[in-house]
């Protein structure tokens, strides 16, 4: 059941309540909060003037498990206890009905749709206060590789590499990765924060053709931009309402399925590749398939596994630190860690 539905049955409010229980209410839910999902509800933002998709030059992108990557947890309760009191199944103005509840009633979070885990992380993301450093800081892990990379705001990368001590320069200020297009950081803050127009803007960036860039065959696009959507979740400094339209399109996926508590996450599995589309060849364990594990209390993304393997998020956010630069530069087009 919505936690906002049983505190408000629970102290019998049909209007909205006195300061006390107001305060009340905000007590208890920040005790629930750590075993408890958020309610899966809240509107999508109208639509962003977005930037156009340049053409860029790119290199071939490899087959890493790269091509899927704050803490708000106060700022999510109080918003949520403020509006406690609203009547079950009610919706706020301009937000879909669809969205007016992660929770049936009765529902327990185990019996909630992949559809709604997506949708309630989406309401988490965009309590997020938007923020920004000195570098953008990613540490994962893929098939027992890990990597560390620094992204300067001009997109200048820097990573660790074996056997080095400190920071290699790994590619030049051109801006950051998002579908076909490289973007500045003000360019990656105003994508569209609707949901259906972020997935039309990544399809349309892989209209523009570009020198070095392979073709994506139309049939495999739908693929490829649900890959996109993923990244916006770690990969690139995107903002709080950017990374909650991702969340947004991606529960629009088609027969997204609940997979329960997985290492402290809310795991999903995402109709992916088919198996006789996969490079791992028909059959391929994992083929079909791509599981996301969230942290319900962040939004943050845990690890996305399809049939290449795991690739696991141990960080991702904002920093002014960089450890010392050793080596002089690679080069301009040197492919970072995650490509």
């Amino acid at each position: 059941m919505n936690d906002l539905t049983e505190l408000r049955e629970a102290w019998e409010q049909p209007e909205p309540p006195s300061q006390a229980a107001h305060s009340a209410a905000r007590a208890a839910l920040m005790r629930q909060i750590s075993g408890e999902d958020k309610p899966a509800s809240g509107s999508a933002p109208a639509p962003a003037p977005a930037p156009a998709p340049a053409p860029r030059p790119r290199h071939r992108r490899g087959a890493r498990l790269a091509w899927l990557t704050g803490a708000a947890t106060v700022t999510a309760a109080l918003a949520a206890a403020a509006v406690f009191a609203l009547a079950p199944g009610t919706t706020r103005p301009g937000q879909p009905a669809a969205e007016a509840s992660g929770h049936a009633p009765g529902q327990s979070s185990s019996q909630l749709s992949g559809q709604q885990i997506l949708l309630a992380a989406a309401t988490v993301a965009e309590t997020e206060p938007a923020a920004a450093g000195t570098y953008w800081h990613l540490r994962t892990t893929d098939n027992g590789t890990t990597d560390n990379t620094w992204a300067a705001q001009d997109g200048t990368t820097y990573a660790t590499l074996p056997g080095v001590a400190g920071v290699v320069l790994m590619r030049s200020g051109d801006g950051f990765e998002v579908g076909a297009s490289r973007l500045s950081y003000a360019q990656l803050k105003q994508l569209p924060t609707d949901p259906a127009a972020l997935k039309a803007w990544i399809t349309d960036s892989y209209t523009h053709p570009r020198a070095g860039q392979p073709v994506v065959p139309a049939a495999d696009l739908p693929e490829t931009v649900k890959g996109w959507l993923v990244k916006l979740l770690w990969q690139v400094p995107a903002p709080p309402t950017v990374r909650a339209a991702a969340f947004r399109a991606l529960a629009t996926t088609p027969n997204v399925t609940n997979l329960g508590t997985v290492d402290g996450g809310r795991a999903i599995a995402l109709p992916s590749l088919g198996a006789d589309k996969s490079r791992a060849g028909k059959g391929a364990a994992g083929a079909g398939e791509l599981r996301l594990v969230i942290d319900p209390k962040t939004s943050m993304l845990l690890s996305a596994t399809n049939f290449q393997g795991t690739l696991r998020i141990l960080a991702a956010g904002w920093t002014n630190e960089l450890p010392a630069v050793v080596q002089p530069p690679i080069s301009s087009a040197a492919p970072s860690p995650h490509h």
